[in-house]
């Protein structure tokens, strides 16, 4: 062998990489903080319950951290260059937003005076912020790019 067929060289992690993985990392730390933070808030109506105490804050709680560290722990794979990470954070993020989707379609029809009190407008921006940072981690996770880079590390 020539010293030209000796020499391995990784391949560069592309920037798409590196921005789909802070965004999936900051979506993640948003459903648990969001959920939180609305609580504390106290955006309350259409059947939500004030209080930490409640059955629904703790299962809602529950659910969204297992999902956060989930997405955290999935979108870091992804970094490393696992390609079935990207998958289940691509399948995790059309089901979470088809939740958002249904939640903020809910709040429309039912109108805004259906979420009343200090965290009202709160409320709405962790909706928007829950419905607009995943699909954009999903469409830099999918960039040719990054297809490229995940391709190499299989």
């Amino acid at each position: 062998m020539n010293p030209v067929q000796q020499v391995v060289q990784r391949r560069a992690r592309p920037l798409a990489i590196t921005v789909a993985t802070t965004l999936w990392l900051v979506a993640g730390i948003c459903w648990p903080l969001g959920v939180l933070v609305r609580r504390l808030a106290g955006a309350t109506g259409a059947g939500v319950s004030p209080g930490f105490g409640s059955l629904d804050f703790l299962l809602s709680m529950f659910g969204v951290v297992v999902l956060g560290i989930a997405e955290c722990w999935l979108a870091l794979l992804v970094r490393g260059g696992n390609w079935y990470a990207r998958l289940g954070l691509a399948f995790g993020a059309v089901i979470c937003e088809t939740i958002v989707l249904v939640q903020l379609i809910g709040a429309l029809t039912a109108g805004l005076s259906a979420y009343y009190g200090a965290g009202a407008a709160l409320w709405w921006v962790t909706m928007v912020v829950w419905a607009v940072i995943p699909p954009c981690a999903l469409v830099f996770s999918f960039l040719p790019s990054v297809n490229g880079y995940l391709a190499a590390r299989r």
